[in-house]
Parts: C-alpha cells; structure tokens; sequence
C-alpha cells in the first residue's frame, strides 16, 4: 500500500495510479492533501478537481484497488491519521511550508 501526502490538487496520484494501471501493477493507494475539498475547489476549481478526483476512482474500480482520498491531513502529524506500519512507500514530492517564500520550501 502507498501513501501520497500533500498532493496539492491530486494530478501526481491521478498520472502514478494511471502509470500503475497500464503497467499491471495494481496498489492500493491513500492520497492526501493538506487542504480541505473546499479550500481544493477555490484554489484549482470545483471542476477540475471533480473530475481528477472522478478519474482516480475510475482507475481504482477497473483495477479493483483500494483507493481513498483524504482531505486536511498533516503531514507532520501522520501517525495520528494512521497505525505505524501502515505504508510500503510514502511519497512527499514537494513539502510546502506554507508560505510563499520558495526558498523555505525547497530547504525541506
């Protein structure tokens, strides 16, 4: 099982679960994002999330694997949301401070 934590607006687990699919390596997937679906909705559009989101859980039935998607989890705090152990791979590309001073972001 993997874990994607802060996927901003969910295309990095669309394009691994798409990835995953056409290879025939089907994986149970736990997607996150830091910000709520309402916060996702006004900062990438209701649309585009709907139908990225729609997308992921296409992929997850045709390939009968277990998909969940998570909203306002901490990546600081994961073993509060899950039991140590959980996760074969855990994949943060890109930790975000929060602010917007790239150079902060990029020294985590």
């Amino acid at each position: 099982k993997s874990l994607v934590v802060g996927d901003g607006d969910f295309t990095f687990s669309f394009s691994l679960a798409q990835k995953w699919s056409k290879i025939d390596q089907h994986q149970d997937l736990v997607c996150t994002s830091y910000d709520s679906r309402e916060s996702l909705m006004r900062k990438y559009g209701q649309v585009e999330i709907t139908r990225t989101l729609s997308a992921l859980e296409v992929i997850s039935k045709n390939d009968r694997s277990e998909l969940k998607i998570l909203h306002s989890v901490d990546a600081t705090k994961l073993a509060t949301y899950f039991p140590k152990g959980s996760f074969s791979k855990i994949i943060f590309n890109f930790p975000h401070t929060g602010s917007q001073r790239v150079h902060e972001n990029r020294n985590l």
